[in-house]
């Protein structure tokens, strides 16, 4: 039942046990204290009533004595005497009721002495009387007799009252030695049993919450060993309620557990884990699928001895640098070599544990997408060196046939020149938009950055579209030009802006007009191409820039080109820290737009 309480309802229970045992011996001392006083009163009364009951006797007896003398001398002094001590009588014999009141025998005996006592005044009373009118006291034998009498019974009650007080004080010492004897022997007790609570209640109540603590502490060290932990915890207070949390929190750390195990035993990635001078500690199954080694073949490995020779001083660097990372993990490709001594391309990705001193790793094959990089590397310098070489050297060929350094040609000639001569220009720029789309893959599209006038660029640019424009019959208007300066690769930025107008005038209707206008904005230069053409679905919009992405010739009646030049543009202006866009409406035209940063704070003229 105790282990049912809550922590803070058994801190009451040590303190309020303790506490009510201490109110109860103090009770009962006080109640000894307050028996110890009543004796005392009790004493001090008996005297008392031993000191009232001879004042009494002593009065009476000094009235005998008064009325004796008076009688003799018949001086009034011994008259007055007389009577006062008669009259006061009433009044001690009052305080003398008032002192036995509740003493049965006493107050029977306080009568007793009430009725001699007032006999005896009464008997005074009458015989002054008589010897007042006349007779003399000699000759009353029978008053001095009488009085004897009466004074015998006085002294006889008050021997009564006086005997029973006797008795009581002949007792009042060993009462008294009881009490005091109870108090200690209660103080004793008190303090032992005290002590005795105290203590029992502290081991009781601490061995409870300790030695369940440290079972907590030690299903603690199980879980991280891995093994089964001990039985709940019984009770309902927070400790146990800490153990039964602990205990769930223990199943879904399995579950966990598990469901981790189960996904790297499965996974096709390597995962593992190298000590602080790279040797395997624990290998994932994916080894054996991956590299065919079995994965215990692995475990204390040096991680060195299976990577490719030229690729070990470079992931020497890694692992060292990955020391020096927080919470973040480095990727390195390295050559592996397999059970079968061929290579295989792995991406690796470490993490250092400063804690565990290990490194975390995992592995993903990507031997197939280098073979695919270097297949299109292969392609790249194929086109570079083996077509656009020899689509060269034709094109000046064709340059100069028609500048007729070689003869002049007839109309039929020149006009088949011009045609294989437009066509070899189309061939040429495809392959230089591969060559550029495979630079922004591969990050190594240079920029050589100047600082050039916005008004020059667009000049530039429209010059280089002009003839095409005219071909079409569509006429370039040139907006209001702000006076700027804009930090960029000259001939990039002529090619993005050639681009947006070489597709302006493309799918503009003949006799139409493209519109090129410029706007200042905090920072940035922006520059709009505007066409009247068929305009472009909202579908297609969200992959206008995607590369070999275009809209489809069936929805603008003009004939696609290689989807490449969009997202050339879109890859020229990213390195320049500005931006592309376009807004389009299906048969009211398009408006491609483009934003870079400005060289310098710009002014709008007019």
């Amino acid at each position: 039942m105790l282990q049912d309480l809550k922590l803070r309802q058994k801190g009451i229970l040590i303190v309020a046990l303790p506490l009510l045992t201490e109110t109860i011996f103090v009770a009962i001392l006080v109640f000894l204290q307050q028996s110890a006083e009543a004796e005392a009163q009790k004493m001090f009364y008996s005297k008392m009533i031993i000191g009232q009951t001879q004042s009494v006797v002593r009065t009476i007896w000094e009235g005998g004595a008064n009325f004796t003398l008076w009688g003799f001398t018949h001086s009034p002094s011994f008259e007055q005497r007389m009577m006062k001590g008669i009259s006061e009588v009433p009044h001690e014999l009052n305080e003398l009721k008032q002192m036995v009141k509740g003493n049965s025998i006493q107050e029977k005996n306080v009568i007793e002495m009430e009725k001699a006592v007032n006999t005896a005044v009464d008997t005074l009373l009458h015989y002054k009387k008589r010897m007042m009118s006349g007779e003399h006291y000699i000759l009353t034998h029978e008053a001095r007799m009488m009085v004897t009498d009466h004074l015998r019974a006085i002294v006889t009650s008050a021997a009564a009252i006086h005997r029973q007080e006797m008795n009581y004080q002949e007792m009042h010492p060993e009462k008294t030695q009881q009490l005091r004897m109870a108090v200690q022997v209660w103080l004793l007790v008190g303090l032992i049993l005290q002590i005795l609570l105290t203590f029992g209640l502290a081991i009781y109540f601490g061995r409870n919450i300790t030695d369940r603590l440290a079972t907590i502490a030690g299903n603690a060290q199980l879980l991280a060993e891995h093994r089964p932990l001990r039985r709940p915890i019984e009770g309902t207070d927070e400790i146990a309620q800490l153990d039964t949390v602990f205990h769930k929190m223990a199943i879904t750390l399995a579950v966990a557990s598990q469901r981790e195990r189960a996904i790297v035993d499965n996974a096709k990635d390597v995962i593992c884990s190298l000590s602080e001078d790279a040797v395997f500690k624990q290998m994932s199954p994916a080894a054996k699928q991956n590299w065919g080694y079995d994965p215990i073949d692995l475990i204390s490995r040096p991680f060195l001895d299976f990577v490719a020779d030229a690729d070990k001083e470079r992931l020497q660097r890694v692992l060292n640098e990955a020391k020096q990372q927080k919470e973040t993990a480095i990727s390195v490709d390295i050559r592996m070599v397999r059970n079968d001594l061929s290579e295989g391309w792995m991406l690796w990705s470490i993490y250092w544990s400063p804690p565990d001193e290990s490194y975390y790793c995992v592995a993903h094959d990507i031997s197939d997408r280098k073979e695919l990089d270097q297949m299109k590397a292969d392609f790249v310098n194929m086109v570079s060196h083996d077509l656009r070489t020899p689509l060269t050297g034709m094109r000046a060929f064709l340059d100069s046939l028609n500048a007729g350094v070689y003869g002049e040609l007839n109309k039929k000639g020149a006009n088949a020149s011009t045609r294989i001569q437009s066509s070899l220009g189309r061939l040429v720029n495809l392959v230089n938009d591969l060559l550029d789309v495979e630079k922004m893959e591969a990050g190594h599209m240079e920029m050589r950055f100047g600082t050039y006038n916005l008004k020059y660029l667009i000049d530039q640019s429209i010059d280089m579209v002009k003839g095409f424009a005219d071909e079409q019959k569509v006429q370039i208007e040139i907006g209001e030009i702000v006076e700027a300066d804009v930090l960029a690769d000259i001939d990039r930025m002529v090619q993005v802006l050639q681009n947006l107008l070489a597709n302006a005038i493309k799918f503009s209707p003949k006799g139409g007009t493209v519109n090129v206008t410029t706007e200042l904005e905090p920072g940035y230069v922006k520059v709009n191409v505007t066409d009247r053409g068929a305009g472009i679905a909202e579908a297609d919009i969200a992959h206008i820039f995607d590369r070999f992405r275009q809209v489809a010739p069936s929805k603008t009646g003009v004939k696609g080109g290689t989807g490449l030049g969009l997202a050339i543009c879109k890859a020229i202006l990213e390195q320049h820290n500005g931006s592309v866009g376009v807004k389009s409406q299906v048969g009211e035209g398009s408006t491609f737009w483009f934003r870079i940063p400005g060289a310098q704070k710009p002014e709008k003229t007019t």
